[in-house]
């Protein structure tokens, strides 16, 4: 059996909190918080609970714009009946929306939303496929731990030969007409 005719293997997610959330609801100054009203149990309970309080709504309403387009087109919450595949978002997510955005397009042209919202949305349908464990898994198979270290190495002697390096040019930059963008071959 040839390996593009093998079926994907789907990948349960085990849905405990991680080490490092663990650790943030042990730390005493988020525990240990004064009831805003003396005596109301309800404080000491309500912080240990999941924290919607941290989310910026003005980002989540634009994701639910985003969720709105996809349930407009594809049926709402249709990733939860069938699943997704993790190449298809990753693609969407990083070559799609994030390279368009790095390269000075803030708008997704189809969507007129930031291609920012529509990367986290992207992001928000494969979380939750693999939280409910219908996602496949077509990743390639994986790299050994630690694969970016000697890059990384490589990074800091770069930084380290040249300790005065030549600004980027920027868009910013460009927009403002300064000198260096219009003669760039003079400075």
């Amino acid at each position: 059996m040839s390996r593009s005719s093998k079926p994907p293997k789907l990948r349960r997610s085990k849905t405990r909190p991680t080490k490092a959330l663990r650790d943030l609801m042990r730390t005493p100054s988020v525990l240990e918080v004064k009831p805003v009203k003396p005596g109301n149990p309800k404080d000491v309970i309500g912080i240990r609970k999941v924290p919607m309080s941290t989310l910026s709504a003005p980002v989540l309403a634009e994701v639910g714009v985003a969720m709105l387009e996809g349930a407009l087109k594809y049926g709402r919450h249709n990733y939860r009946n069938c699943g997704v595949r993790a190449s298809v978002y990753y693609d969407a997510t990083v070559a799609r929306h994030m390279q368009a955005w790095w390269e000075g397009e803030d708008i997704d042209i189809d969507s007129g939303l930031s291609h920012i919202t529509k990367a986290i949305a992207s992001l928000v349908v494969l979380r939750d496929s693999m939280i409910r464990g219908n996602w496949v898994d077509d990743r390639p198979p994986r790299v050994e731990a630690g694969w970016l270290d000697p890059l990384n190495k490589k990074v800091v002697a770069l930084i380290e030969k040249y300790p005065n390096p030549v600004a980027p040019y920027t868009q910013v930059e460009m927009d403002e007409g300064s000198e260096r963008t219009r003669n760039p071959g003079e400075n």
